[in-house]
């Protein structure tokens, strides 16, 4: 009877258990394997408890023949990586200036636009799609690092948790409700965030705002684009959102100022360490063997050491051929430029493991998450280099938590390399640190994987979590103690106390929502029937027309303007007509060669866009210009030799190449720029002119803002310019004193000062 008993009992557990499997899709597209390997133990483990998975991935891991009979790979390796390698995302990857972090961003969000649109276009995928049923799948699993990957919630209609494969990306906090700080929870896409001075905090707070407008902008154009594969009636993005039930983040709490999370956030740090491997046995006897021990350096899979700048590469092994270490390098190529006997090299290496061995003193990374994490599980101090991503927020924390030191790409010198690695090896303390953060971030009640493996099957047999703990409406986050709803004004009130400093205290070219002053009814492009016809099939040539049509007056204007300021009664009209060119660039941009190399490519509409921003919009600015007549009139000669040079300069790196993200290119053209301020700035001050002290301040100004619409890009305030040809082309320090009045007071700390004082009043009150 007890064994009847007994059978009919594991009866009924086994039908229970395989009554609870679900249908599970996984939606991992990115072409990083740094990225892969974080999901594969959850998807692997998945199968094998008996659930039905379904992975879309750049990297399998199985073949058809040893694959596991639940868990189905669609491969989609060979064309992701393909459009990783036409957006040169390794070659962005490796600039390494923290100032160009907004650049990165933009890319980044083309390419995972561009992954979305390859994907969903493959023959697998779209074997998928048409053999499942809108209801077929009880959970997806989706990366929440690529916007667009949320579009397959429209496509298959289940709850979804997002999976980061480091913290959270931006904008991640407004889909979950996770509060945010631009000091205390700074989003790992930041460059600085410990130790800043009150003007590296302005920065770091402009950063905080901008990086997620500029990552939010593109949301409207990847929908439009993505409809003809997702359908029409494809939802706005806010609404795609409401599908998130829960986020996993690979974040461990002591790695993110022990941010507070909702319950709907877990963290599954560590979910991918694998158990230690043997060596390779010559790998293993070069390190055995070293007598001094062992320097490892790898940047990780998305930075590639060889196509870093050769001038950089110099200065690494020139350091390293001075030291009594000896250096082990992960290089992606056969020979290594200038390698001394002290140097190996390996295309790839088993870092996890080589990381153990006791004879490795020090890893110099760029910064990753994941090697980050190998070397605290190893004990291995760290030095960062951080060129991309979250990685100078990574390097932040090493030197937060004394684990590690930062060195800035831009300021990578050989004296900085040599006492950086000799400070971290001798001093035991970063060794100790290490240590004691590795004891404290390993002491947990339970496995990540086991974590994550319960809360994916809550979500997809059994319950679907509360999707958000904070509404995305900004005024419903504001109620009373009664729970009464504010009124507006109120609301506004709040609003403003929260975020006046932010926009008072920061540069005027940092307005966050830009297009929305660009309106202007003073222009009639063309006929509405035109724009319908023209809007129902596009075609270049027309486009090309009315492109033409619609610009022409405008573009000319603006262009002269660089070489000759409009007088102050024409001000006016010249800012209608650039207001007038970013609507017609905004309304008609599309994908057509012959348009994209003109004032419609993206680079050109924020350009115009920063121009009016600044100049046409702020209201003391064209104070100050309507006293400017004299002063133009006098500087018209001299400046228009200024331009001369920038345009010569401008159109040389334009017939080169057209893709302006090219570092030569990118180089060049900021130092164009520099060159044609302080041009202008030495027609104002060192030449004989009818302009005051003032009117030279004002003027100058319009030059910097106009010459940073004609080259928008993020130039970097050091290296960069000191390797100029010609040398540095920034105003000398005898210039810049002529901005500052006889009793040193500089008008824009006037202006800085009135924000404070205005600040300061709003607090008090």
């Amino acid at each position: 009877m007890s064994r009847l008993l007994l059978n009919c009992l594991l009866f009924l557990v086994t039908e229970i258990d395989q009554s609870r499997s679900a249908r599970i899709l996984a939606v991992f597209p990115t072409a990083s394997l740094s990225h892969q390997v974080v999901f594969r133990p959850l998807t692997q483990e998945l199968a094998r408890r008996g659930h039905e998975v379904t992975v879309i991935t750049p990297n399998p891991v199985f073949n058809v023949k040893n694959r596991p009979a639940n868990l189905t790979e669609i491969d989609v390796h060979d064309i992701t990586y393909e459009v990783a390698k036409n957006n040169e995302i390794h070659f962005i990857a490796s600039f390494g200036y923290r100032e160009g972090i907004f650049s990165i961003m933009n890319a980044l969000s083309r390419v995972f636009a561009a992954f979305t649109e390859a994907m969903i276009k493959s023959e697998n995928v779209q074997m998928l799609i048409k053999t499942r049923s809108k209801d077929y799948f009880d959970l997806i699993l989706i990366e929440s690092c690529g916007k667009p990957y949320i579009m397959f919630s429209h496509l298959f209609k289940a709850p979804v948790i997002l999976i980061s494969s480091f913290g959270m990306m931006l904008g991640n906090d407004e889909v979950i409700g996770a509060p945010s700080h631009p000091f205390l929870y700074p989003s790992p896409m930041r460059t600085r965030v410990y130790n800043l001075t009150v003007w590296e905090k302005f920065y770091e707070l402009y950063t905080h705002y901008r990086l997620p407008y500029n990552w939010h902008s593109t949301e409207h154009e990847e929908r439009e684009k993505l409809k003809k594969y997702f359908g029409a009636d494809l939802p706005t993005y806010r609404e795609l959102y409401d599908n998130v039930d829960m986020m996993f983040l690979n974040m461990h709490p002591m790695l993110s100022n022990n941010q507070p999370l909702p319950a709907n956030i877990v963290s599954i740090w560590g979910v991918y360490t694998e158990p230690e491997k043997d060596l390779p046995q010559d790998l293993q006897t070069y390190l055995d063997s070293s007598k001094n021990g062992v320097i490892y350096l790898s940047f990780g899979s998305n930075v590639l050491s060889s196509t870093l700048p050769s001038e950089k590469i110099k200065v690494l092994v020139n350091t390293f051929s001075k030291l009594r270490y000896d250096v082990l390098w992960k290089w992606e190529t056969d020979e290594l430029p200038g390698k001394s006997q002290n140097i190996r090299t390996s295309k790839w290496l088993p870092q996890a493991d080589l990381l153990r061995h006791p004879n490795v003193k020090l890893f110099i990374t760029q910064g990753g998450l994941q090697s980050t994490d190998q070397a605290i599980q190893a004990g291995v101090p760290l030095i960062g280099i951080p060129m991309f991503g979250d990685q100078w927020y990574n390097a932040e924390m090493y030197e937060h938590h004394r684990i590690g030191m930062k060195i800035e790409f831009g300021t990578l010198s050989e004296d900085t390399l040599r006492e950086s690695i000799e400070t971290v090896i001798n001093d035991n303390s970063f060794k100790k640190n290490i240590m004691w953060l590795r004891s404290v971030m390993n002491d947990q009640s339970e496995s990540a994987l086991e974590r994550a493996i319960w809360w994916t099957e809550i979500n997809a047999t059994v319950v679907q979590t509360n999707p958000r703990v904070a509404p995305l409406s900004v005024a419903s986050l504001y109620k009373n103690q009664s729970d009464k709803q504010l009124k507006p004004f109120e609301i506004d009130i709040l609003l403003l106390q929260r975020d006046v400093s932010t926009f008072l205290l920061l540069p005027s070219s940092s307005n966050f929502y830009e297009e929305k002053k660009t309106t202007v009814d003073e222009f009639e492009p063309v006929t509405t029937s035109i724009k319908e016809t023209l809007s129902k099939n596009i075609n270049c040539d027309d486009f090309q027309e009315y492109a033409v049509n619609c610009t022409v007056e405008a573009a000319l204007i603006y262009n002269s303007s660089r070489m000759t300021p409009p007088i102050p009664s024409k001000i006016n009209y010249w800012c209608r007509t650039i207001k007038h060119l970013i609507n017609c660039a905004i309304e008609w941009k599309v994908e057509c060669k012959d348009v994209s190399e003109s004032h419609f490519n993206e680079d050109s509409i924020r350009g115009h866009i920063h121009v009016a921003n600044n100049i046409c919009d702020d209201e003391l600015f064209q104070i100050r210009y309507v006293e400017l007549s004299a002063c133009i009139a006098s500087s018209q000669d001299p400046w228009e030799e200024c331009y001369k040079d920038f345009k010569r300069s401008v159109e040389e790196q334009k017939n080169t190449t057209q893709e302006w993200t090219h570092y030569e290119v990118h180089f060049s053209l900021c130092c164009a720029r520099a060159r044609f301020r302080r041009c202008t700035l030495e027609s104002l001050f060192e030449k004989p002119t009818s302009c005051t002290h003032n009117e030279a301040v004002t003027l100058q100004k319009f030059s910097v803002i106009v010459s940073e619409g004609a080259v928008y890009q993020d130039c970097d305030h050091n290296m960069m310019y000191t390797n100029c040809p010609g040398g540095d082309p920034r105003p000398t320090h005898k210039l810049l004193r002529h901005l500052v009045n006889s009793d040193g007071t500089c008008l824009e700390k006037i202006d800085l000062l009135l924000a404070f004082a205005v600040f300061a009043f709003i607090i008090c009150s």
